[in-house]
């Protein structure tokens, strides 16, 4: 094999520089151990490294070879930030609310802002301090470009104040942030670009065009997974695609229809989910699901062995273990469609005896939190500020009807109140509960219990609409699949037509990683606001009898206020 060499009793890989590029390099061969005595492996081996130096050679010779690491670089431009706050942290303040800070006398002579509005001048601002430095690196061409990327990182992350998180710089100065207007001051951006080799949709067209031993038939299945995921995500660079990626994509792929009309099938993935609940349609088995799944598998699968843009030789599919045919429970929990909640919600359904088993359901409707979660609020849980949410979290007390149980650490979290719950008339009853002096929201629940306080309200959810199924087959109310949960899993259906799948995981509570985590840390799961604009507010959930709901929920609130 070209290149390929033995050595002792290992491989080792050797190529030549080309001699116009010899001086550029500054070597005249590439030798490098592979470490394996094995053949097979070797040439594995040997195929990555020679598609690396072809990229080597093809980039020194059209100007784009880069001659520092990504993390020499990095760390570059963190000695560059650190530098920078030092100095300038306090004008940077100053610029942008003078009046408040120094009133009104500027800290900086004319013309020297530290408030960069274009890329040119925070490149002048790091070119000055590389020449401070006592050995002045060269750096040009994408080697620059990278830099200035990571500098431009670290002054927006290292100052809120540009980024619209401006009220923690005004509270270290001492002043009342809800006294001044958010400035809306030109800042220069950041561009996320992509190479475009990197995208999945490209890789996988080489994949299909160097690979040809795949047959027609497969070779479709996997366009069409490629083209679902796509759907779901969007382009993304196959570099950053993670296993949140591949799980929520293979849920959804576990809700399609099975042999579908033709018209149906065309249709994208979230409108052919949303027909097998209409529908209450059978969806697809396991060796569908994994023909959708292999299709992005395998495109990742040829990126990493056969190109050059990981540079993580450690690297792990992704999709590692999703096409696994998991357990097969008995009775799988399911969603209900929208006419089974329509059904649910009725009159003929829903006349409850209790405040409780009145609310509850329907928070958990609106929300998509859990029983538990609900179930164990107090009434000082229910926030007004930024805007109505339910604050929830564990509390460590040796009193068990104070000391909540929640699920997972990332349930500490808010979940916004649905403007539905508003109207309904939920914050009212908040304030009647709040009057009477009563620490839980629910004060008649068996708080002694911590976590299953509200298996008595699960209990009658169930019933009431078994027993509507038991009467009437045609509704598939009456099956041990739909329980209180499904309430939860409906809300996670329908929030699949919502762009950012992200925030959907944070706001019902999940531990998730990625972009959005990256931009706004763990915070996120306590910002209501953020997860409003995200989520409730443009989440398509079915309608229901809204005046019946609403006459029952006053005739609940009347009866606490005579009492």
């Amino acid at each position: 094999m070209k290149y390929l060499s033995p050595r002792g009793g290992s491989y080792q890989f050797e190529r030549s520089v080309p001699k116009d590029l010899r001086e550029i390099l500054g070597i005249s061969k590439w030798r490098e151990s592979l470490r394996t005595d094995s053949r097979s492996e070797a040439e594995h081996r040997c195929r990555k490294k020679t598609l690396e130096t072809d990229a080597v050679i093809k980039q020194a010779r059209n100007g784009t070879l880069r001659h520092y690491s990504d993390q020499e670089l990095e760390d570059l431009a963190a000695s560059w930030s650190i530098r920078f706050q030092l100095d300038f942290e306090a004008i940077i303040a100053n610029e942008l609310h003078p009046q408040h800070i120094s009133e009104g006398r500027p800290v900086h002579a004319r013309g020297t802002s530290k408030i960069f509005t274009s890329r040119r001048m925070l490149e002048d601002d790091v070119r000055k301090w590389l020449q401070t430095l006592e050995e002045t690196p060269d750096i040009a061409g994408p080697d620059w470009s990278r830099l200035i990327d990571g500098c431009l990182d670290e002054y927006l992350v290292a100052n809120p104040s540009l980024q619209g998180d401006w009220q923690s710089v005004l509270v270290d100065q001492g002043l009342d942030a809800a006294m001044l207007n958010q400035l809306e001051t030109k800042v220069v951006a950041r561009k996320q670009s992509v190479p475009t080799s990197h995208l999945l949709s490209n890789i996988f067209e080489e994949f299909v065009r160097e690979v040809g031993t795949i047959d027609e038939g497969t070779l479709n299945e996997y366009r069409i997974g490629v083209r679902r995921f796509i759907e779901l995500h969007g382009n993304l660079d196959a570099t950053k695609i993670t296993r949140h990626h591949a799980k929520s994509f293979r849920d959804a792929i576990r809700m399609l229809p099975s042999r579908p009309p033709n018209a149906v099938r065309s249709q994208s993935l979230a409108k052919q989910v949303d027909w097998a609940l209409l529908q209450n349609a059978k969806t697809v088995g396991q060796s569908a699901i994994n023909k959708n799944l292999l299709g992005v598998k395998r495109t990742l699968d040829y990126a990493f062995l056969e190109t050059a843009i990981f540079n993580n030789r450690d690297w792990r599919n992704p999709f590692d273990g999703f096409s696994r045919k998991p357990g097969k429970p008995k009775n799988p929990i399911k969603p209900f469609t929208p006419n089974q909640l329509t059904r649910v919600f009725s009159s003929e359904v829903y006349r409850t005896k209790t405040v409780e088993k009145f609310w509850i359901p329907l928070v958990l409707f609106y929300t998509g939190a859990r029983l538990d979660e609900i179930s164990q609020l107090h009434v000082d849980d229910i926030k007004m500020e930024p805007l109505p949410h339910i604050l929830a979290e564990n509390l460590e007390d040796e009193d068990q009807e104070i000391a909540k149980k929640l699920k997972t650490e990332s349930s500490h979290r808010t979940i916004p109140i649905h403007h539905k719950l508003i109207t309904t008339g939920f914050l009212n009853y908040v304030a009647a509960i709040r009057s009477t002096g009563a620490r839980h929201l629910f004060p008649g629940l068996p708080h002694k219990k911590g976590r299953g306080s509200g298996d008595l309200v699960s209990r009658d959810f169930i019933t009431r609409f078994r027993n509507v199924g038991e009467r009437d087959k045609t509704t598939g109310l009456n099956t041990r699949s739909l329980v209180t949960h499904s309430l939860r899993h409906s809300f996670r259906t329908f929030a699949l037509y919502l762009p950012d799948q992200m925030f959907v995981q944070i706001a019902m509570g999940h531990y998730v990683s990625g972009e959005s985590i990256q931009t706004y840390g763990r915070q996120a799961y306590l910002m209501p606001d953020l997860l409003h604009q995200k989520v409730f507010k443009d989440i398509d959930l079915p309608p229901i009898d809204d005046t019946f709901i609403q006459q029952e929920a006053e005739r609940y609130l009347s009866a606490i206020t005579i009492t």
